[in-house]
């Protein structure tokens, strides 16, 4: 199928469409401006009209499966599609397979591995020829289609421009392009599968130890229960024995304290009568010391002197035995104590087993939880890693869907955009003007135009309608010029089809002066003048 964009849309200020001859009118007003005239200096003579045509220029439209791709019919374009190489994936999940049979070596694997996902391996492209990717151009495109009219038999008075890439070169771009797509997405699945694959494996070993764990408990509630049983009964039997001693230790103190106790309290007894005897006799010794001949004096002195004496006797006895009450508390104190460390020390020794058991689940336990908050944290590095990855994948993917226009199609069309090409020449030399597609303005729009009052009117009756569809046109003359062979091929074209070659088709050009001077676009000067130019031509 094949499409033509019109060539003119009237814009907002004109009620009036441009008919055929008034087009035609103003591409040769606009080609005759823009012609050289010569110059007196460097004596160069005019440049003369060679042609001026309407061309063709041809755009594939080809689908893609909800979009449609545009591709530049003579191939002036390419689009390179630069993509991140991943890192094998492939190779990663074989090795981690090959790995996860054991903890320790699966833990080992992912840690030796830790930055392989966190950055790509390397840059690729692709080079898709003829392809339009430029999003303001696919977006002028886009709106401009609509307005394409179907055709359906050949087009005549215009150069047809003949695609230098015909349906099977682009048909294979489009396989290429669909193979890109398809390799991105299943890298895309490669690595969703991968995490899926990591993170089962890593949940596998986690729930392994988590179980060993229960276990271990369990097995260590078993013994410690059994133990605890066996120490309580031989703590208890042991508790009893050293409260027998230690009981028979304070009654033998006992015994002993009590004699020695009594034998004070007698002692400190004398003592007290003794005290109170000699306090009587010194009051005897008092009342007879004023009495001569007082026989009876020496004899109390002599009872007060016996009576100290025997004090001063028995005060270091009962000294000794306080003493002696002391050292009893003390041997009994120090025994008990004893006593009392060597119950600790054989109920500790009775419970090593215990805290053995204890301690060897606990290590165990510590040991797999180590493991586990190892797995988690470096699975957790890699989900980070991969999801980075798969989120920029994804982005690529859903990048390439941009390149196209909305609204998919079955088949190839073929959509010709129109512009009209002026050659001229010089001596030996050509140069060629291109018109692209434009919007007609009307005389009451023309003085917002800036700068209209500085040229003729009529060069600002056209206004290019996309500023990315002239940048895209414009390259057209440069391959003339680095095409010999085709720009000779594009001259005969233009002779044919050259709208001043026939008085037929310089008789439209002339009615469309008279419409651009009636309309106001010329003035009576500039009208004659190109009118006097139009039948030299």
């Amino acid at each position: 199928m094949s499409f033509l964009l019109p060539f003119t849309v009237p814009s907002e200020d004109r009620i009036e469409k441009l008919g055929d001859h008034i087009i035609f009118a103003t591409i040769f007003c606009l080609t005759e401006i823009g012609r050289t005239k010569g110059g007196l200096i460097r004596k160069r003579p005019p440049e003369e009209i060679v042609f001026i045509t309407e061309a063709c220029y041809p755009i594939w439209r080809a689908p893609w499966g909800k979009t449609c791709l545009l591709f530049d019919g003579l191939g002036l374009r390419k689009h390179t599609l630069s993509f991140d190489i991943l890192p094998d994936v492939d190779v990663f999940a074989k090795e981690m397979q090959a790995n996860s049979t054991k903890t320790e070596t699966y833990l080992d694997f992912l840690t030796h591995n830790i930055n392989y996902f966190q950055n790509f391996a390397g840059k690729g492209k692709k080079v898709i020829n003829g392809l339009i990717a430029d999003p303001a151009l696919l977006k002028d495109f886009e709106s401009h289609i609509s307005q394409a009219k179907r055709v359906r038999g050949p087009i005549p008075d215009k150069i047809i421009l003949s695609p230098f890439l015909d349906e099977a070169a682009i048909k294979s771009s489009v396989d290429g392009l669909s193979e890109l797509k398809g390799a991105l997405a299943n890298d895309l699945r490669k690595l969703n599968k991968t995490l899926r694959a990591l993170t089962r494996l890593t949940d596998n070993h986690i729930k392994l130890h988590l179980t060993e764990n229960d276990e271990i408990r369990q097995r260590a509630e078993i013994g410690i229960a059994r133990l605890r049983s066996q120490i309580f009964k031989k703590t208890e039997h042991l508790r009893r024995r050293y409260d027998k001693k230690i009981l028979q230790v304070q009654k033998r103190a006992e015994r002993q304290r009590g004699g020695l106790q009594e034998k004070c309290e007698k002692l400190e007894k004398r003592i007290e009568e003794l005290t109170v005897h000699a306090e009587k006799c010194e009051t005897e010794v008092s009342e007879r010391q004023d009495r001569e001949g007082n026989t009876s004096l020496k004899r109390w002195m002599k009872e007060l002197e016996r009576c100290r004496k025997r004090i001063s006797e028995t005060e270091p006895k009962v000294s000794e035995a306080k003493t002696r009450i002391k050292e009893v508390d003390q041997s009994r104190d120090v025994e008990v104590s004893r006593f009392e460390a060597e119950f600790e020390t054989r109920s500790e020794a009775l419970a090593t087993d215990l805290k053995r058991i204890e301690d060897t689940r606990d290590s165990k336990i510590a040991f797999n939880e180590e493991r586990v908050a190892a797995l988690k944290e470096t699975t957790s590095t890699f989900i980070t890693q991969i999801n980075r990855l798969a989120d920029l994948r994804r982005s690529a993917t859903s990048g390439l869907n941009e390149i196209g226009l909305s609204g998919g199609r079955r088949k190839c069309a073929m959509i010709y955009l129109p512009f009209f090409l002026a050659c001229y020449k010089q001596e030996f030399k050509r140069r060629y003007a291109l018109f692209p597609p434009s919007f007609v303005h009307g005389m009451r729009g023309v003085t917002k135009i800036k700068g209209v009052f500085k040229t003729s009117k009529v060069e600002v009756i056209l206004e290019d309608r996309s500023d990315s569809i002239t940048k895209f046109l414009n390259r057209f003359p440069r391959l003339l010029s680095q095409s010999p062979i085709f720009e000779e091929k594009l001259v005969k074209a233009g002779a044919k089809t050259n709208m001043l070659g026939t008085k037929k088709a310089r008789e439209d050009v002339a009615k469309g002066l008279e419409r651009l001077r009636d309309e106001g676009w010329l003035s009576e000067n500039e009208f004659r003048s190109l009118s006097k130019q139009l039948t030299e031509v």
